[in-house]
């Protein structure tokens, strides 16, 4: 029986990596350079991105831990900034969340 998520799920299942790939750069997109002033709970383009790739972790599952894990984890050991680290968390707990729930 095919249903329409069955053929949105399809076309994301089969598509997926560019989407993301988009999305984790997006993730990079935090509007305050200044830590001190940076407030998380005003929404910005890398918080938006996190929702996308939780979202898109429900449909597609392990497929995304991986290369989530590897960004998340070579922001953290690369990290030149707050920024790096603060996308790191905010990309790896975007995933997660997933398999917790």
């Amino acid at each position: 029986m095919n249903f329409p998520g069955m053929t949105c799920f399809n076309i994301i299942s089969k598509n997926y990596q560019e989407v993301v790939d988009l999305i984790v750069q997006n993730l990079e997109k935090v509007e305050e350079d200044d830590e001190e002033k940076f407030d998380s709970s005003t929404i910005d383009l890398s918080q938006i991105s996190a929702i996308c790739i939780s979202k898109l972790t429900k449909i597609l599952q392990a497929e995304l831990l991986t290369p989530i894990s590897q960004y998340a984890f070579s922001k953290l050991e690369n990290q030149q900034t707050w920024k790096d680290k603060y996308c790191a968390f905010l990309a790896l707990g975007a995933v997660l969340i997933e398999f917790i729930s």
